[in-house]
């Protein structure tokens, strides 16, 4: 086929698709050129169609226009691609919003300098005494000496061991003196106590001698029985043979009380008896004259004097040694239960929450 035949095809099928999208949309369509510049679409083709001069087909136009878009309104091409991702993270963001930027910070209610860095310098007490102390709160060296001036008008009692039982004039107030008691091995408690009429004495506060009367030691291995099963009882028992039967004693003539020399048989029975005389005694080595006994003395054994006796009638039944009669603390007299006292003593508290138990007379330091 001819050049010019294709050309002259060429250009009406371009001027047929020029005049189709003119009827269509009422309008010329127009593109950008190379430079930026808006042309007509059809400007354009038929500028196409005389570049062609019989070298360009149908298919030479149709690539060379996928190197163009077509205008869509007031639209322009963007040198980046803004992506449906990107259009819903506008969206979501509000008008005229910051980036972060603190409008104000106050401090107790007064509000703060913004440096232009956009930094605020709050500044903040590092030490105790750069706050307010109105609370009227106190210094450590206040608490010790608040404490030290408590405890020495307390008048508590502190506890000090001791040969023996200090004498009264050496004896101090407010100290109980340990004495150590060798017989019941443990530490009896003496304490300078002032009686009614303003005087002083040593009294015994603490007895720690126990009445052990109404208890037996305790032996490995054995253990509490309904009956006392004694010594004798086992010697008896070890001395039936197993199996053995109940015996029956032969029968012998009886004989009234008196005091008789025994015969015993080969069984170990008192087969016979004979009245026994002064010269079977005297031949045991016994005086035949009466003995006498002088009164028992501290180095001597012998017979209880009239006057001995008369001391032990006068000592009550289960009367003890030192039984505490009366115990009193700054004069009032204290009750004495089960043959113990027991002296409340004011307790002393060092620390920064009010302390469980307190009670009236007890002394509180709170420590900050």
């Amino acid at each position: 086929m001819a050049t010019s035949v294709k050309n002259a095809i060429v250009r009406a099928l371009v001027e047929g698709v020029i005049t189709d999208l003119m009827l269509k949309t009422n309008t010329d369509n127009v593109v950008l050129d190379d430079n930026g510049t808006e042309v007509t679409l059809s400007a354009k083709l038929a500028e196409y169609i005389a570049a062609l001069n019989g070298k360009a087909t149908p298919e030479d136009i149709t690539n060379a226009l996928n190197s163009y878009v077509k205008k869509d309104g007031s639209k322009v091409l963007s040198t980046n691609d803004f992506t449906t991702d990107l259009l819903n993270k506008l969206n979501g963001i509000a008008a005229g919003a910051q980036v972060n930027k603190i409008e104000t910070i106050k401090v107790n209610g007064t509000a703060q300098t913004i440096a232009s860095d956009k930094s605020v310098n709050i500044t903040v007490p590092t030490k105790v005494s750069q706050l307010t102390n109105d609370s009227s709160y106190q210094t450590k060296s206040q608490v010790d000496t608040a404490v030290a001036a408590g405890v020495a008008n307390s008048k508590h009692a502190s506890f000090k061991k001791a040969s023996s039982v200090p004498a009264v004039a050496d004896a101090k107030e407010n100290i109980l003196y340990l004495v150590w008691n060798s017989t019941t091995r443990h530490y009896d408690i003496y304490a300078k106590v002032e009686d009614s009429s303003g005087n002083f004495k040593m009294e015994q506060l603490d007895d720690t001698t126990v009445d052990l009367s109404g208890y037996v030691q305790k032996v490995s291995g054995k253990g509490l029985s309904t009956n006392d099963f004694t010594a004798a009882y086992k010697t008896k028992l070890d001395g039936i043979a197993t199996g053995a039967n109940k015996y029956t004693h032969p029968s012998y003539t009886a004989q009234s009380s008196g005091f008789w020399k025994v015969t015993v048989d080969a069984t170990g029975h008192v087969s016979a008896v004979t009245a026994v005389t002064k010269a079977d005694i005297t031949n045991l080595g016994i005086p035949s004259t009466n003995t006498t006994y002088a009164d028992a003395t501290q180095s001597a054994h012998g017979l209880m004097t009239a006057a001995d006796k008369k001391k032990l009638d006068g000592i009550a039944s289960g009367a003890q040694v030192n039984v505490i009669e009366s115990i009193k603390v700054n004069g009032t007299a204290q009750t004495v239960t089960s043959k113990g006292v027991n002296i409340a003593m004011p307790v002393i508290y060092a620390q920064a929450s009010e302390p469980t138990g307190l009670k009236a007379g007890d002394l509180w330091f709170q420590i900050l």
